[in-house]
C-alpha cells in the first residue's frame, strides 16, 4: 500500500534557553537523596505550532511519524538526561466513525475520535500512527505540547531551570482525495 502513497516532512529544530521563560510551562522536581538524583517532568505548552495544507485538492493521512531527540545543553546549572518525551499532536480532519454506545468510564472515559481528533501522543517509544482508514480531508496537522520527563545525576534546587536543545522530523503519509490506491 505504501508505494502509491506521496511523504513530506515537517521539521523542528532550536533551543529554549529557560524553562520558566516560556509562558504557561510546567517544570516539576523530585529529589531522592539515597541516590543523589533529582527527577522531572516538564510540560511545555506549543502556540502555532501547525500546519495547514493548502491547495485544490483535499488529503487523506494514512500515517504520521514523529522521530526527535531532546538534550541539554550543557549549561552549569541545567544538565539532565532525558528519559523520554511526548510530542502531543492534534488532526482536523473527517475521521471513520463506527456507530457504539460508550460507558461513562470511570476513572477513564472512552469516546470515539472527532474532527479534530483528542490528540495523538508521539513519544521515543512510540513514533508512528497507521491509519488503515484515512483520515479525510485534513485540514490541520497541530502540535499543542511537549511533554518530557528524565533526571539530573545530582541534586538540584526546586528552582532549577532547564536549557535544551529540541529536534523533532514529522513524516505525513497522505494521498490527494479520490485518487486510488493499489493493493498489493
Amino acid at each position: 500500500m505504501n508505494d502509491c502513497l506521496r511523504t513530506f516532512n515537517l521539521t523542528a529544530s532550536g533551543a529554549i534557553t529557560d524553562t520558566g521563560s516560556v509562558a504557561g510551562s510546567n517544570v516539576l522536581f523530585w529529589t531522592d537523596y539515597a541516590s543523589k538524583n533529582t527527577g522531572f517532568s516538564v510540560n511545555l505548552p506549543l502556540v502555532n505550532c501547525d500546519f495547514s495544507p493548502q491547495g485544490f485538492k483535499n488529503i487523506d493521512v494514512y500515517s504520521i511519524e514523529v522521530h526527535g531527540t531532546i538534550i541539554n545543553l550543557g549549561s552549569a546549572g541545567g544538565n539532565f538526561i532525558c528519559n523520554d518525551y511526548s510530542f502531543i499532536g492534534i488532526v482536523t480532519g473527517n475521521y471513520p466513525i463506527l456507530s457504539g454506545v460508550y460507558g461513562a468510564g470511570v476513572p477513564i472515559a472512552l469516546n470515539q475520535a472527532g474532527a479534530p481528533s483528542n490528540g495523538f501522543s508521539f513519544s521515543k517509544y512510540h513514533p508512528k500512527f497507521e491509519f488503515i482508514s484515512p483520515i479525510q480531508s485534513v485540514t490541520k496537522i497541530a502540535f499543542t505540547a511537549l511533554l518530557f520527563d528524565g533526571y539530573v545525576p545530582t541534586l538540584i534546587g526546586a528552582t532549577q531551570e532547564l536549557n535544551f536543545f529540541y529536534s523533532f522530523d514529522v513524516f505525513v503519509n497522505y494521498k490527494f482525495e479520490g485518487e486510488e490506491i493499489a493493493f498489493l
